[in-house]
């Protein structure tokens, strides 16, 4: 057989006898078992997890990794001297929130460092400088030079809703980072989380996505990847997440990031109302913050304001609770005109007051704005045992004039002159403050277990 003829017996074996194509096997395909309402169901959990994801990939790049620096003291072999190191002492999470290096975090995460290391999401890693702290919101701020930076956008927590879905984002335990975890907004409003004082300010998200030692200082996002919150706490019995988280809600956060950025403080605002408490039922048609007192001369008086007015919105926003309003008050500049919405006897009407400065409110708080620290009332029995009167440190501005003289003053220290002049209580001391019209101060004091004595000159806040 020539090779035509091999090409002809190929053609037979390929048709066959009757010259037509022969029959291919049927390739019958597996019946899908999968009910079209499971297929509904799994598109719309594919869905979701595109929504997470995207939520993820937003926010990732903004969220950096911090370690803290601080003087500890270790002795030198087993008898050896005990010398003065700096050395990683703790870690936590931050969130960048500018172009030019402005990164939000915990107060706890930064308090006390000698120095700051900030690694971001692309593995670069810069020297950090601390710009403020506000330990009353638990915040603070650091900066760091370097470009290519991918800020993130902040949402209004205010929009929040009880069962949102909230991804949380950090270095859990400060090993694992860029760590995003899922839940939902658990509640809001939360407080009483520290003991309640003039100087703390709580309105928590609390939400069951995993927080871990070391998210601290991460961002709380929805799901279009806009920061609501800034993790700040736990409540656990074993140390790690049981699903109870708290974060501070953007609204407060913001507030207080902008102040720190303008001036490396926080100035709280007032308006010189007390005894205030949610209107009861039977108030009339409206609901808000019933006024119990207001100061003779404050900003409040001056708008207008009356004694058993129901608070119902501070610029545009509704005030269900006390501690919504004082927040609301507190977070707005001195200076600020804000309108406020009150009824009285079933009537509603609008009012513009005048934002005043908290320290003209607080007792003990004169000293802050110019010098960086605040006081108490000293026991009578402490006062007895020292056979003298004073007052006790109550709170020193980390970065404050206070904070920053050779011998800092330090809280607990107890001030028994100003200037000279014996302090009998918080209210001489207020006064000698108000009355203090150089660019320093000298404070005796005495300090410690052992009672040392002696004084500090503090220069005025520049």
């Amino acid at each position: 057989m020539n090779k035509s003829l091999k090409g002809v017996g190929l053609s037979v074996i390929l048709f066959g006898l009757s010259g037509s194509v022969l029959a291919q096997p049927e390739l019958k395909t597996k019946p899908d078992p999968t009910p079209a309402s499971i297929k509904e169901d799994l598109k719309f959990a594919k869905s979701l997890s595109r929504a997470f994801n995207h939520a993820a990939t937003t926010i990732r790049p903004s969220v950096v990794h911090i370690t803290e620096f601080s003087k500890v003291y270790q002795r030198q072999g087993f008898w050896g001297p005990v010398e003065e190191v700096v050395r990683p002492t703790g870690a936590g999470s931050g969130v960048i929130v500018s172009a030019d290096g402005y990164i939000l975090t915990n107060n706890h995460v930064i308090d006390g460092a000698e120095r700051v290391k900030v690694k971001l999401a692309d593995e670069r890693e810069f020297d950090g400088r601390v710009i403020g702290t506000d330990p009353a919101t638990d915040l603070g701020v650091v900066k760091i030079e370097a470009s290519n930076l991918s800020p993130a956008t902040f949402g209004d927590s205010d929009d929040l809703d009880v069962g949102e879905w909230v991804l949380a984002v950090g270095s859990p335990f400060g090993e694992f980072d860029n760590t995003v975890t899922a839940g939902i907004v658990s509640a809001t409003g939360r407080t009483g989380l520290a003991a309640q004082s003039d100087d703390k300010f709580e309105d928590f998200i609390q939400t069951d996505a995993a927080i871990n030692p070391g998210n601290s200082g991460g961002p709380l996002v929805n799901l279009e990847g806009l920061v609501v919150g800034i993790n700040s706490q736990i409540a656990s019995r074993t140390g790690g997440s049981v699903g109870i988280g708290f974060s501070i809600p953007s609204s407060i956060s913001r507030s207080v990031m902008d102040m720190l950025i303008k001036s490396g403080r926080v100035e709280r605002g007032a308006i010189g109302i007390n005894n205030m408490a949610v209107a009861p039922k039977g108030s009339g048609k409206f609901s808000g913050v019933m006024v119990g007192f207001i100061l003779p001369g404050s900003p409040a008086e001056k708008a207008g304001l009356k004694n058993g007015d129901i608070v119902t919105r501070f610029n545009g926003r509704p005030v269900d609770t006390v501690n919504r309003l004082r927040n609301a008050i507190a977070f707005t500049p001195p200076g600020t005109v804000a309108d406020l919405e009150v009824a009285s006897e079933s009537k509603a009407r609008a009012l513009k007051v005048t934002i005043g400065d908290r320290t003209d409110f607080v007792s003990g708080s004169q000293a802050l704005k110019k010098f960086g620290f605040s006081v108490d009332t000293l026991d009578p029995q402490v006062a007895r045992q020292l056979g003298t009167r004073g007052v006790i440190v109550k709170q020193v501005e980390p970065l404050g004039p206070a904070a920053q003289v050779k011998t800092p003053l330090i809280a607990t220290d107890i001030i028994v002159n100003v200037d000279g002049q014996p302090i009998t209580d918080v209210s001489t001391f207020d006064d000698l403050m108000k009355a203090n019209q150089n660019n320093k101060v000298r404070l005796d004091i005495i300090r410690g277990w052992g009672r040392q004595k002696g004084y500090i000159d503090i220069p005025a806040r520049k």
